[in-house]
This record gives C-alpha cells, structure tokens and sequence, in this order.
C-alpha cells in the first residue's frame, strides 16, 4: 500500500529523512492521524495499524531528534503509547519509549518526557514491573521540577499501586511519608489528604502492622491539621548542619521519635535528612 505523502509498501524501509524538513512535518502528521482514533477509526483499528506498520511509526518518531521536528514527534508517541501495549513487541515498545523521550527532550517539554514515561510504565507494570518503577520513578523525578499539580498526586499513586501489588509495604510507607511532606511543604492540601489515606491502606494491609503503627505514628493527627501547619523549610548550609547534628544525635543513641520530638519536624523529614548526612541505620530494635 502507498499514499501520496510517501507511506511505504509493507517491507519497505522508510526513507522520511531524504526528503524536505516540511516534507517530514507532514509525514508525522499523517502518521499523527492514522493513531489517533476518530469517528470512522475504532481504538482496536488504530491498534492493529500501529502493529502493522510500527517500523515506520518508530522512524517517524526517531525523526524528534531534528529540532524542527522534536514537538511533532513527540506528540506522535504519545499517541503511540495510548495502543502500545496492543502491539506483543517488547523491542520496539523499548525503541518507542527511548526515541519518544529523545524528541520531547530534543522540543524542551520536560511535561511530555514525563507523559511519556508513564505511559511505557502503565504498559509495562504487568509484564516487566522493574522496567516500569524505574519509568515511574523518572516521571516522579522530572515531575517535581515541575509546579507542583495533580499529575504528581497520580504518578505517586501509580507507584504505591506497583509496590502494594507486589507487597512492598515498606516503600508504600516511605513514599507517601516523603509525599506528606512534600505537600505540607508546598502547601497542597489535597495532596496531603491523599498521602494520609494512602498511609491508612498501607497500615491496614502491612505484614508488619507494628512497624507500619511507628511510621504512622507522627501523622495520626487530622492531615487538615497537618498541611495549613506552617514548616519551616532547611536548605543549603543550614540544611546539612542540622543534618550533620541529627546523624551526631543518632549515632549517639538517640532515635528517629526522640530526634522527631526534639526538632518538631515528621518522621520522614528526620529519616531523609538522617539519609542525606549518610547515616547507617540500625536495624529496628537495635
């Protein structure tokens, strides 16, 4: 099958980057449209378009390293990603998610490198969860450069959903400790609302019921409460003194509690801090 703007023959190598710079852009946006579902075009058919044809969706996508081109590209693979996961091919669902994040860092979208990231992650978390934390974790990290929105409550759910699922309760409780935080920190009451009840589920549901208790214990009063609680935010030298004191208050016998108690600040930010200054840890009840 051809087309006028140059779609080659099943088997054929594409060749759209021999032709004009306008040439390419509308090359990507015919391939835009044939992924896009619309009134005559059912997901499943667009699904099965993206498999037959997916050495030429990934040549188009890899055009995003071209300046000109990276934002078209870019918004080529997230249209991609919504069917990827249709398409039984582990080695091009990797070729899609790395030229993908190459076009929106090449069009300086640091938003859609996110997008990106989550949507190999979501097609990933059943068949390669490891590959799908990291993607995860990317997308929390780019995130949190980024003002702080409702996107970053999801990429966190999404994570602590991984981790519950594979019972890592632990982590659970880690990272919407870190979350509580991060939110009472920037003054997102929905967000600190949303750890809390992810903390409740996680003690309700960890092996270590009385591990989970003490993690949770500093947050048991209302998160109304704890999020309009103005905290004080430690950075630069002030930052890695008042960690430095705490490792030396720690290594001398003090606990995460006493050292929560005596500076008023959470468990998490007494534990992160702790982490910082490269404190080694000692086993519970040691």
């Amino acid at each position: 099958m051809s087309s006028a703007l140059g779609e080659p023959r099943p088997g054929r190598a594409p060749t759209p980057a021999r032709t004009s710079p306008e040439s390419r852009q509308h090359h990507l946006a015919y391939l835009h449209q044939q992924a896009t579902p619309g009134p005559h075009r059912a997901p499943e058919q667009v699904a099965g378009w993206i498999g037959d044809h997916r050495n030429l969706v990934l040549a188009g996508v890899r055009l995003g390293t071209a300046p000109e081109l990276g934002a078209a590209a870019a918004q080529l693979a997230l249209a991609v990603w919504r069917h990827a996961g249709q398409v039984p091919d582990p080695a091009w669902q990797a070729a899609l998610a790395h030229a993908g994040e190459e076009a929106a860092i090449t069009a300086r979208q640091p938003a859609v490198v996110a997008e990106l990231c989550e949507h190999s992650a979501r097609t990933w978390q059943n068949t390669d969860p490891v590959t799908a934390e990291s993607q995860w974790i990317r997308a929390l990290t780019i995130r949190l450069r980024l003002p702080v929105n409702d996107a970053l409550l999801t990429t966190v759910d999404a994570l602590t959903q991984l981790y519950a699922l594979r019972h890592r309760w632990p982590l659970v409780l880690d990272l919407n400790l870190w979350l509580l935080d991060y939110c009472a920190d920037h003054g997102h009451l929905a967000g600190a609302v949303h750890a809390h009840l992810a903390l409740a589920h996680a003690r309700s549901h960890a092996e270590r019921s009385a591990s989970a208790h003490e993690h949770l214990e500093p947050h048991e009063e209302s998160p109304m409460h704890e999020a309009n609680t103005p905290h004080r935010r430690h950075c630069g030298l002030e930052r890695v003194q008042l960690a430095q004191q705490l490792k030396a208050s720690y290594e001398n016998g003090a606990t995460i509690r006493s050292l929560r108690a005596e500076t008023q600040l959470s468990y998490g930010k007494v534990h992160r801090l702790l982490a910082e200054a490269g404190t080694t840890f000692r086993s519970r009840g040691g």
